[in-house]
Protein backbone atom coordinates (compact mmCIF):
# COMPACT_ATOMS: atom_id res chain seq x y z
CA UNK A 1 0.00 0.00 0.00
CA UNK A 2 1.79 3.56 -0.72
CA UNK A 3 1.38 5.86 2.03
CA UNK A 4 0.00 9.32 1.29
CA UNK A 5 2.69 12.29 0.82
CA UNK A 6 3.90 13.67 4.30
CA UNK A 7 2.97 17.40 5.13
CA UNK A 8 5.76 17.65 7.23
CA UNK A 9 7.94 20.86 6.29
CA UNK A 10 11.21 20.96 8.70
CA UNK A 11 13.25 24.69 8.29
CA UNK A 12 16.47 23.53 7.14
CA UNK A 13 19.12 22.53 9.40
CA UNK A 14 16.53 20.05 11.55
CA UNK A 15 18.17 17.03 11.97
CA UNK A 16 16.29 14.36 10.46
CA UNK A 17 15.89 12.10 13.13
CA UNK A 18 13.36 14.40 14.86
CA UNK A 19 10.99 15.14 11.42
CA UNK A 20 11.73 11.63 10.09
CA UNK A 21 10.32 9.74 13.76
CA UNK A 22 7.03 9.08 13.23
CA UNK A 23 4.73 6.19 15.36
CA UNK A 24 4.07 3.46 12.82
CA UNK A 25 1.37 0.01 14.40
CA UNK A 26 3.24 -1.96 11.52
CA UNK A 27 5.95 -3.97 12.70
CA UNK A 28 8.04 -6.75 11.01
CA UNK A 29 8.48 -9.32 13.85
CA UNK A 30 12.38 -8.75 13.45
CA UNK A 31 14.59 -9.75 16.31
CA UNK A 32 16.41 -7.38 17.81
CA UNK A 33 19.66 -7.91 20.40
CA UNK A 34 20.00 -6.94 23.76
CA UNK A 35 22.83 -4.70 22.96
CA UNK A 36 20.53 -2.76 21.01
CA UNK A 37 17.89 -2.62 23.12
CA UNK A 38 20.70 -1.43 25.89
CA UNK A 39 21.88 1.39 23.87
CA UNK A 40 18.18 2.44 23.78
CA UNK A 41 17.93 2.48 27.25
CA UNK A 42 21.08 4.34 27.66
CA UNK A 43 20.43 6.90 25.32
CA UNK A 44 17.68 7.60 27.50
CA UNK A 45 19.85 7.78 30.96
CA UNK A 46 21.72 11.08 29.92
CA UNK A 47 18.19 12.77 29.89
CA UNK A 48 18.22 16.31 31.97
CA UNK A 49 16.07 16.10 34.72
CA UNK A 50 15.30 18.44 37.68
CA UNK A 51 17.14 18.01 40.58
CA UNK A 52 19.25 15.45 38.36
CA UNK A 53 16.34 13.05 40.05
CA UNK A 54 16.15 10.49 37.08
CA UNK A 55 12.75 9.36 37.81
CA UNK A 56 12.47 7.42 34.48
CA UNK A 57 12.21 3.71 35.05
CA UNK A 58 11.45 1.07 32.06
CA UNK A 59 10.73 -1.89 31.66
CA UNK A 60 11.13 -4.12 28.28
CA UNK A 61 10.45 -7.63 27.25
CA UNK A 62 11.66 -8.89 23.87
CA UNK A 63 10.31 -10.97 22.00
CA UNK A 64 13.82 -12.77 20.32
CA UNK A 65 15.25 -13.46 24.09
CA UNK A 66 12.05 -13.50 26.28
CA UNK A 67 9.25 -14.93 24.50
CA UNK A 68 6.97 -15.35 27.48
CA UNK A 69 7.63 -12.27 28.94
CA UNK A 70 6.90 -10.70 26.01
CA UNK A 71 3.71 -12.56 26.12
CA UNK A 72 2.88 -10.86 29.53
CA UNK A 73 3.52 -7.31 28.09
CA UNK A 74 0.99 -7.76 25.28
CA UNK A 75 -1.37 -8.95 27.51
CA UNK A 76 -0.58 -5.76 29.76
CA UNK A 77 -1.91 -3.65 26.46
CA UNK A 78 -5.91 -2.22 26.00
CA UNK A 79 -6.89 -5.37 23.12
CA UNK A 80 -7.25 -2.05 20.63
CA UNK A 81 -2.84 -1.76 20.78
CA UNK A 82 -2.33 -6.30 21.68
CA UNK A 83 -3.33 -6.14 17.44
CA UNK A 84 -0.46 -4.86 16.31
CA UNK A 85 1.82 -4.43 19.02
CA UNK A 86 1.86 -8.59 19.08
CA UNK A 87 4.53 -7.82 15.98
CA UNK A 88 7.09 -5.59 17.47
CA UNK A 89 10.68 -6.77 18.08
CA UNK A 90 10.08 -4.83 21.98
CA UNK A 91 7.21 -3.91 24.43
CA UNK A 92 7.67 -1.71 27.35
CA UNK A 93 6.46 0.68 29.82
CA UNK A 94 7.64 3.64 31.43
CA UNK A 95 6.90 4.83 34.99
CA UNK A 96 7.54 7.13 36.69
CA UNK A 97 9.74 7.89 40.42
CA UNK A 98 7.25 10.70 42.02
CA UNK A 99 9.32 11.60 44.50
CA UNK A 100 12.73 13.18 45.73
CA UNK A 101 15.48 10.69 46.36
CA UNK A 102 17.35 13.49 48.64
CA UNK A 103 14.59 14.99 50.66
CA UNK A 104 11.69 12.39 49.67
CA UNK A 105 9.66 15.55 49.00
CA UNK A 106 6.95 14.98 45.69
CA UNK A 107 8.64 16.02 42.11
CA UNK A 108 6.36 18.16 40.60
CA UNK A 109 8.57 17.24 37.40
CA UNK A 110 9.03 13.44 37.61
CA UNK A 111 6.50 13.31 34.39
CA UNK A 112 8.14 15.93 32.18
CA UNK A 113 11.04 14.47 32.95
CA UNK A 114 10.08 11.15 31.73
CA UNK A 115 9.15 12.55 28.45
CA UNK A 116 12.45 14.05 28.16
CA UNK A 117 13.68 9.78 28.12
CA UNK A 118 11.50 8.99 26.19
CA UNK A 119 11.95 11.20 23.63
CA UNK A 120 15.84 10.52 24.03
CA UNK A 121 15.09 6.45 23.61
CA UNK A 122 12.98 7.41 20.56
CA UNK A 123 15.75 9.26 18.82
CA UNK A 124 18.58 6.87 19.46
CA UNK A 125 15.82 4.20 18.09
CA UNK A 126 15.61 6.37 14.78
CA UNK A 127 19.32 6.22 14.66
CA UNK A 128 19.33 2.67 14.82
CA UNK A 129 17.18 2.28 11.97
CA UNK A 130 13.87 1.27 14.27
CA UNK A 131 10.52 2.80 15.12
CA UNK A 132 8.98 3.24 18.29
CA UNK A 133 5.47 3.44 19.47
CA UNK A 134 4.33 5.29 22.58
CA UNK A 135 0.77 3.96 23.96
CA UNK A 136 -1.63 5.65 26.20
CA UNK A 137 -3.84 2.58 25.85
CA UNK A 138 -2.48 0.30 28.71
CA UNK A 139 -3.72 -1.47 32.23
CA UNK A 140 -1.96 0.77 34.41
CA UNK A 141 -3.06 -1.24 37.78
CA UNK A 142 -2.52 -4.82 35.97
CA UNK A 143 0.80 -3.19 35.27
CA UNK A 144 1.74 -1.83 38.63
CA UNK A 145 0.92 -5.10 40.53
CA UNK A 146 2.75 -7.41 37.69
CA UNK A 147 5.96 -5.31 39.30
CA UNK A 148 4.67 -4.49 42.43
CA UNK A 149 4.77 -0.99 42.24
CA UNK A 150 3.74 0.98 45.31
CA UNK A 151 1.07 3.90 43.50
CA UNK A 152 2.12 6.22 45.88
CA UNK A 153 5.28 6.47 45.12
CA UNK A 154 5.07 5.26 41.67
CA UNK A 155 3.26 6.18 38.43
CA UNK A 156 2.48 4.02 35.27
CA UNK A 157 3.21 6.65 32.91
CA UNK A 158 3.03 4.68 28.85
CA UNK A 159 3.72 1.74 27.04
CA UNK A 160 5.72 1.59 23.77
CA UNK A 161 6.60 -0.87 21.02
CA UNK A 162 10.03 -0.59 19.24
CA UNK A 163 10.56 -2.27 15.95
CA UNK A 164 11.14 -2.38 12.68
CA UNK A 165 8.87 -1.63 10.39
CA UNK A 166 6.81 -3.79 8.58
CA UNK A 167 4.08 -3.55 6.13
CA UNK A 168 0.91 -1.79 6.09
CA UNK A 169 -1.29 -4.41 4.57
CA UNK A 170 -0.90 -6.28 7.89
CA UNK A 171 -3.29 -4.01 9.66
CA UNK A 172 -6.68 -3.68 9.96
CA UNK A 173 -8.18 -1.13 7.50
CA UNK A 174 -9.23 1.62 10.03
CA UNK A 175 -5.56 1.60 11.34
CA UNK A 176 -4.18 0.97 8.05
CA UNK A 177 -5.50 4.32 6.78
CA UNK A 178 -3.53 6.47 9.59
CA UNK A 179 -0.29 4.23 8.45
CA UNK A 180 1.85 7.62 7.16
CA UNK A 181 3.70 10.27 9.05
CA UNK A 182 1.45 12.60 10.92
CA UNK A 183 1.43 16.26 10.27
CA UNK A 184 2.83 19.45 12.80
CA UNK A 185 0.97 22.42 13.45
CA UNK A 186 2.83 25.54 12.36
CA UNK A 187 5.39 27.39 14.86
CA UNK A 188 2.77 30.30 14.59
CA UNK A 189 0.38 27.55 17.03
CA UNK A 190 2.74 26.66 19.33
CA UNK A 191 5.55 29.97 19.46
CA UNK A 192 3.27 31.78 21.35
CA UNK A 193 5.18 34.35 23.21
CA UNK A 194 6.98 35.45 19.35
CA UNK A 195 3.37 35.48 18.19
CA UNK A 196 2.42 38.09 20.98
CA UNK A 197 5.41 39.86 20.76
CA UNK A 198 4.56 40.41 17.01
CA UNK A 199 0.89 41.84 17.64
CA UNK A 200 2.45 43.96 20.33
CA UNK A 201 4.34 45.85 18.07
CA UNK A 202 1.56 46.42 16.29
CA UNK A 203 -0.45 48.36 19.50
CA UNK A 204 2.93 49.83 20.74
CA UNK A 205 0.85 52.72 22.89
CA UNK A 206 -0.52 48.99 24.31
CA UNK A 207 2.44 48.89 26.93
CA UNK A 208 2.93 50.43 30.15
CA UNK A 209 6.17 51.64 28.27
CA UNK A 210 4.14 53.19 25.52
CA UNK A 211 6.91 55.73 25.18
CA UNK A 212 9.47 53.33 24.63
CA UNK A 213 7.93 51.58 22.38
CA UNK A 214 6.94 54.81 20.40
CA UNK A 215 10.89 55.43 20.21
CA UNK A 216 11.46 52.17 19.13
CA UNK A 217 8.79 52.66 15.87
CA UNK A 218 6.92 49.15 17.67
CA UNK A 219 10.13 46.73 18.19
CA UNK A 220 9.58 45.30 21.72
CA UNK A 221 13.09 45.26 23.55
CA UNK A 222 13.89 43.36 26.31
CA UNK A 223 13.04 45.79 28.93
CA UNK A 224 9.40 45.64 28.02
CA UNK A 225 8.94 41.95 28.72
CA UNK A 226 8.06 42.88 32.48
CA UNK A 227 5.69 45.06 31.55
CA UNK A 228 2.02 43.96 32.20
CA UNK A 229 -0.54 44.60 28.98
CA UNK A 230 -3.77 44.23 27.92
CA UNK A 231 -4.17 43.94 24.39
CA UNK A 232 -7.28 45.93 22.89
CA UNK A 233 -10.36 44.18 22.74
CA UNK A 234 -10.85 41.45 20.41
CA UNK A 235 -7.16 41.59 19.97
CA UNK A 236 -6.60 37.84 20.27
CA UNK A 237 -3.69 38.24 22.68
CA UNK A 238 -5.02 37.94 26.47
CA UNK A 239 -2.29 39.72 28.85
CA UNK A 240 1.70 39.86 28.70
CA UNK A 241 2.86 39.13 32.49
CA UNK A 242 6.57 38.48 32.67
CA UNK A 243 7.06 37.15 29.48
CA UNK A 244 4.46 34.65 30.02
CA UNK A 245 1.26 34.32 27.79
CA UNK A 246 -2.56 33.56 28.23
CA UNK A 247 -5.21 33.37 25.97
Amino acid sequence: MSQPPTTRDPKEGVSALFYERWSPRAFSKAELDEATVARLIDAARWSPSCFNAQPWRFYTANAASNPSGFADFVNLLLEGNQSWAKDASVIGFLVGKKHFEHNGKPNASYALDCGAAWMAMTLQARQEGLYTHGMAGIKHKEIAAHFGLDPEQYEVLMGFAIGKIGDASQLDKGLREKEYPSPRKSADDIWLHRLALQRLSEYPKACACENHHEQQHGELADTCLPCIWKAPQGFGVGQINTGNVTD
